[in-house]
């Protein structure tokens, strides 16, 4: 508990300076517990990162749909699909009700689980169980993003599952591309 204390006023201020930060897989879980993630303001954590429905170590590629924020990281990927990697057994995103409509209404939710172009709550589509299909989200400022899919498994084409199918882009590596041309703007 002293430790996130001391995270979260450590990455409160770096994030007042106006930087980002990606917190990927466990990093999601830790900008949840210092309460950078859904909102900084917030007495107390308001979500959680529970055990993952199935109960098992969830490794593999999912479908994911990009939803319109003002998230840097995913800017211009707005409305696509994508598909990333998940590797994790607690990532299960959990908040109450009151805090789900506040993160809907904000437009905080940055990335569903879908199957068939549709948010999904079905296994293994949703490979965890999250409440409205929600795998990453960001804080009201678009500059904090936390999500359980790992697009730093993804930035060769050769990663991809199906790259002798089709031609392939490299989504994870945009999130990547989007925070470098933030960074050298600002």
């Amino acid at each position: 508990l002293e430790l996130m204390q001391f995270l979260q006023g450590e990455l409160a201020e770096f994030v007042a300076q106006g930087k980002l930060i990606i917190g990927i897989c466990n990093g999601f879980q830790v900008l949840v517990r210092a309460k950078l993630l859904p909102d900084l303001s917030a007495e107390s954590q308001q979500a959680t990162l529970l055990t993952n429905d199935s109960g098992k170590y969830e490794c593999r590629w999912t479908s994911l749909q990009v939803e319109q924020t003002n998230c840097v990281f995913t800017k211009g990927l707005q409305q696509q699909e994508l598909m990333l990697p998940v590797a994790h057994a607690e990532g299960k995103f959990f908040v109450q009700e009151q805090q789900l409509a506040q993160l809907e209404e904000r437009k905080q939710i940055v990335l569903r689980y879908v199957s068939n172009h549709e948010a999904t709550q079905t296994y293994p589509h949703n490979p965890n169980g999250s409440l409205h299909a929600i795998a990453g989200l960001c804080d009201i400022t678009g500059r904090v993003f936390g999500l359980m899919p790992h697009p730093e498994r993804f930035i060769y084409s050769y990663q991809h599952p199906e790259r002798t199918r089709k031609k392939v882009e490299p989504m994870g590596l945009r999130l990547f591309e989007n925070a470098i041309n933030y960074s050298c703007k600002s």
